[in-house]
């Protein structure tokens, strides 16, 4: 996300025209979101945050759940997951991609 270039200029078919180093369009979120959580975690270290935050913080730090609980979530979001894309398998591609025939 930061450099989408990067692997595509060594490794890829069409080095010649790629800048490695271009930063990419959603570079900015990434690295202004690593700022903030290493800034709150180093505030929240030090404990030179306010107390709201803090003990914000330490709830999350602290939360637990049973393993039945968590045993449960995992096969409720696969559910879901299968769920939604299953009807991929019956795709046929040779009718949805006009390159299919070159590759088989």
């Amino acid at each position: 996300m930061v450099f989408p270039a990067l692997f595509s200029s060594y490794f890829g078919l069409y080095a010649e025209d790629l800048e490695p180093f271009e930063f990419g369009h959603q570079s900015i979120f990434v690295v202004v979101g690593n700022v903030i959580i290493f800034g709150l975690g180093i505030l929240y270290y030090k404990k030179k945050i306010s107390s709201v935050l803090y003990n914000g913080i330490e709830k999350i730090r602290t939360f637990e759940i049973t393993k039945r609980i968590a045993v449960v979530s995992f096969f409720v979001i696969l559910g879901i997951y299968i769920g939604f894309t299953i009807p991929e398998l019956f795709i046929d591609e040779y009718t949805q991609w006009g390159d299919y025939t070159v590759l088989v």
